[in-house]
């Protein structure tokens, strides 16, 4: 009985000392609490290239992004991407200089419906109720005005007429025919397009894409079966004919794009 007690009085004393270093802790982790930064102005890097791992702490503050609410890592470019609520983009490489992303806005209603495909370099984000799956094309740089007006070679076309040529066969498609809206189209002069600054190229890949959006919303599954009059040679077809018609056109040439671009960074980059 004597010893049973003596077990009891060291079982109880063992717990005291176990609530004790457990106050302690906690209060330690309050402490360390108030000391480290908040973790979300951080972001950890690793250095790839080193016999050992690295991890620093990357302050999205000092590049303009205060409480980022999503982050993507670009191997190619080697550098971050990061967004806030309202879907303005920064960036910073490994070495923490800062990335030009070209004014890109991300707007999601949910951060987490976004994927990012490292090996494409390409940023997919499924928006207005998982209806709508929007594509980003994210880059270390963009080209010079001299790659956007190359021509890989005899009856091809440079980059800046290819933007100006989808962007204006979408919008005679969609508007003109589909929704009945003319544009007054100038094809032939789409083909004719040079020194075209890149901002001026983005505004109207932007206006198009608006555009597009707008009309489509106007649309009812109804329409889709309903006859048009083409008001470039007077043939008669129907709303989702055209729809489909200016989506293979624009992906056609959006392959061309991206080839050109590649054709361009293989031979040098030279004016």
């Amino acid at each position: 009985m004597l010893k049973f007690k003596v077990f009891l009085d060291n079982l109880g004393l063992l717990g005291t000392k176990l609530m004790i270093s457990f106050r302690h802790l906690m209060l330690a982790l309050f402490i360390v609490s108030f000391v480290l930064p908040p973790a979300h102005f951080d972001v950890s890097a690793q250095q790839a290239n080193s016999p050992w791992y690295s991890v620093r702490s990357i302050f999205t503050s000092e590049y303009g992004l205060a409480s980022p609410k999503g982050l993507a890592y670009l191997p190619r470019a080697k550098a971050f991407l990061v967004w806030d609520r309202f879907g303005a983009v920064t960036g910073s490489t490994m070495q923490e200089d800062p990335l030009d992303t070209q004014g890109l806005r991300i707007s999601s209603e949910d951060f987490r419906n976004l994927a990012f495909n490292g090996k494409t370099n390409r940023l997919f984000m499924l928006n207005n109720n998982h209806t709508q799956l929007d594509e980003f094309s994210v880059n270390a740089k963009g080209l010079p005005q001299a790659a956007l007006d190359w021509v890989p070679g005899q009856d091809m076309n440079s980059i800046s007429v290819l933007v100006f040529h989808t962007t204006g066969s979408v919008r005679f498609w969609i508007g003109d025919v589909a929704a009945q809206e003319p544009s007054n189209r100038d094809r032939d002069a789409e083909f004719r397009v040079k020194g075209v600054e890149v901002a001026v190229l983005k505004k109207r890949l932007a206006d198009n894409l608006e555009y597009s959006r707008n009309a489509l919303e106007k649309m009812s599954l109804q329409d889709l079966a309903t006859t048009r009059i083409n008001p470039g040679n007077g043939s008669e077809l129907t709303v989702a004919w055209a729809l489909l018609h200016a989506l293979e056109h624009a992906t056609s040439h959006l392959g061309q794009i991206q080839i050109t671009r590649q054709l361009w960074e293989q031979k040098g980059g030279d004016s």
